[in-house]
């Protein structure tokens, strides 16, 4: 599993204690707790205390697992004045937050997290029906940033409705002879708050989950595909990505690590990016591409991908190109 992808799914985890509960049959309004416990009053602070110190950055570096070990303390100290039909959810939270600090890749992540989704949303609603906690305060989902009045989100950019056709005209000549692949304007439709306008490949299929996944017919080597879309790896909110870009452990640029030859590696401008273009060892998709873009108001940041199968690694530059210029309009060009 990506680092990317198990940090993903932890914030995910860790913030389900403060997600909002209209999204599914597990986030319905709770009954009271039939436990009791000694001090409910406590218990309630306790509970105020976790949700606050739910890290509020990006997950980077050593400050990863420092910043979740502290976060497990939180939530065992939640646990010893929880009601006892709350007790193990929240020691099982804590123990995943700290075996997921110790190993991002360990095996088995991604279904103890989704397993702790239904008790902590129970948790939840005990936080706002009994304490009276404005639980969606604490949120660091999308919504909860976007409501900032102090740091907006950028518009998104309403001056652009095609690739230049300029553009999309040097991705055609720049196709090698005989090689059936031609270029497009694209806009993405995943997710309307984070739409993405690229050069994209004619006749490929764009299936939408995380992101928008373009994927070749018969006319190129089976694992070639590309990637667009908007992504967090951590919690989504307005932060100094560029410290996620330059961390070598858990940014986007973390395959780096295992290249065998960088091919390309440049810095974007209008807005502000990354590319990187590398071989990996690997026989299934040994050329790699990846473009990102950023700025510090958004709470996310653009990524392109594109994996190349053996047969197609001579497209790399074609490709290359392409990321370079897709466009993500929820991040300004100033």
């Amino acid at each position: 599993m990506k680092k990317q992808l198990a940090v993903t799914i932890l914030s995910f985890a860790l913030l389900a204690s403060a997600c909002s509960g209209d999204n599914g049959a597990g986030s319905t309004t709770s009954a009271p707790s039939a436990t009791t416990q000694a001090d409910p009053a406590a218990y309630c602070a306790a509970l105020a205390t976790m949700l606050g110190s739910q890290p509020a950055g990006g997950f980077v570096g050593d400050e990863f697992g420092e910043a979740m070990n502290s976060y497990a303390a939180a939530v065992e100290d939640v646990a010893r004045l929880a009601p006892e039909d709350q007790t193990t959810a929240l020691d099982d939270l804590a123990e995943f937050i700290r075996d997921s600090a110790a190993d991002p890749n360990a095996a088995g992540l991604a279904e103890r997290a989704f397993s702790l989704v239904g008790p902590m949303l129970r948790i939840q609603n005990y936080a706002s029906d009994e304490c009276g906690i404005d639980v969606e305060a604490f949120s660091g989902s999308s919504s909860g940033s976007s409501s900032s009045t102090d740091n907006p989100p950028p518009p998104l950019r309403n001056d652009l409705s095609e690739i230049d056709p300029t553009v999309l005209a040097a991705l055609n000549g720049a196709v090698p002879p005989g090689v059936e692949l031609a270029f497009e304007s694209f806009l993405t439709t995943d997710d309307e708050e984070y739409p993405v306008l690229t050069p994209a490949p004619v006749g490929w299929e764009a299936r939408d989950f995380i992101g928008t996944t373009f994927e070749p017919g018969d006319e190129l080597g089976f694992f070639t595909q590309m990637d667009v879309g908007a992504h967090c790896d951590g919690l989504c909110a307005p932060k100094d990505w560029r410290s996620l870009m330059e961390d070598s452990g858990f940014g986007p640029f973390a395959g780096l690590a295992d290249a065998t030859e960088v091919l390309r590696d440049e810095t974007l401008s209008g807005p502000m990016g990354r590319l990187v273009a590398f071989r990996e060892d690997t026989t299934i998709a040994p050329l790699k591409i990846v473009a990102t873009r950023w700025d510090d108001r958004a709470d996310r940041y653009f990524r392109c991908e594109a994996r190349l199968d053996e047969d197609d690694v001579d497209l790399w530059e074609v490709f290359a190109d392409l990321c370079a210029n897709a466009i993500p309009l929820w991040i300004p060009i100033e």
